[in-house]
């Protein structure tokens, strides 16, 4: 299977995608000020059947369960900009944390499509420029709701990817018949020690959430030093301006990878995929499909599917799960 990054991907999308496009190049940033977020991410998803159509090209998004079994407001959204060459995923959380992915799936690309003469600090400008955009000028509460963000932007053979939070991007690359995975983004969390000092010295703390016996439960969490809030699972997020307080950030890490001929796929998830699939399982699946021709598009299904099955193991509830899967 032959498929050439630099050519762009053959898409179809809904009208109400198109709608997306149509208001970002007319510059209407604030649009919740007259459509709600929720609402367009839930029209959004039924209307393209909660993919992006496409041999080369695959986008799944399905909203998580609670542990009563009732389906909860999907707070993932994903960014595909075939025009910029740009993919990724934002997972929202807090109380509007649908809003804030869906503000920065219409904002960022904005900010993006402003200058690409570098591509570093295109993305960490965009980022941040989205960032600021949503806390000062826009009517999206974002004291305790906030977004994670992982994308990547293709410039001739070269890869760029931003990333902000526990969302992940992961290559596989073909060597002969073998199949390697090469992790390109690192997760932001409390337990990754270069990421705990520095927020324990911008005065945060970090702690697991405790039961009533003062046993320690889930992972750790980001917490201002008196307070406990906000309880951030990373120490990196558009948003939060509580957790800013605890020193949680929004600026990017930046990756530069150089694109070959034997780089084969490209998958941007949430942590909906990587809470109970590792990134060698998840090339494991995609190469796979890609072995045998099957289109990014049920690649990118059989992924979501596996990962429901990982969680209806593990727990009874499931979080939003969200992918993009691109063949290069």
């Amino acid at each position: 299977m032959t498929h050439r990054y630099q050519y762009g991907y053959k898409k179809s999308y809904s009208n109400l995608y198109e709608m997306n496009c149509q208001l970002k190049h007319q510059n209407v940033i604030n649009i919740n000020q007259w459509i709600d977020y929720q609402n367009y991410n839930r029209l959004l998803q039924m209307l393209i059947g909660r993919k992006e159509q496409s041999t080369n090209l695959g986008v799944m998004s399905l909203p998580g369960q609670l542990m009563s079994g009732k389906q909860k407001i999907n707070q993932d959204a994903f960014i595909i900009e075939k025009s910029l060459n740009l993919y990724g995923v934002a997972d929202g959380h807090g109380v509007n944390g649908e809003r804030v992915s869906g503000f920065i799936r219409i904002t960022l690309p904005k900010y993006i499509e402003q200058s690409l003469l570098d591509p570093k600090e295109t993305l960490i400008k965009g980022v941040l420029q989205t960032n600021n955009e949503l806390i000062n000028n826009t009517k999206i509460e974002t004291v305790i709701a906030g977004s994670t963000l992982c994308c990547g932007l293709i410039k001739l053979n070269r890869l760029y990817v931003a990333n902000v939070g526990d969302s992940r991007c992961v290559l596989a690359k073909q060597i002969g018949n073998s199949w390697q995975t090469i992790e390109l983004t690192k997760d932001q969390k409390p337990s990754r020690e270069d990421e705990a000092i520095r927020i324990l010295k911008s005065g945060g703390r970090i702690a697991a959430q405790q039961d009533i016996y003062g046993n320690q439960v889930g992972p750790l969490r980001v917490w201002l030093k008196t307070l406990n809030a906000p309880g951030l699972a990373m120490t990196r997020a558009i948003g939060d301006r509580l957790g800013a307080q605890a020193g949680v950030i929004a600026t990017p890490e930046i990756t530069e990878y150089e694109l070959t001929n034997e780089d084969k796929i490209l998958v941007f998830a949430s942590d909906g995929i990587w809470e109970y699939l590792t990134s060698q399982e998840v090339v494991s699946i995609l190469s796979q499909c890609y072995d045998k021709n099957i289109s990014a598009e049920l690649a990118a299904q059989k992924l979501l599917n596996l990962s429901v099955d990982a969680w209806k193991k593990n727990s009874l509830a499931r979080d939003d799960i969200t992918c993009v899967v691109l063949y290069l």
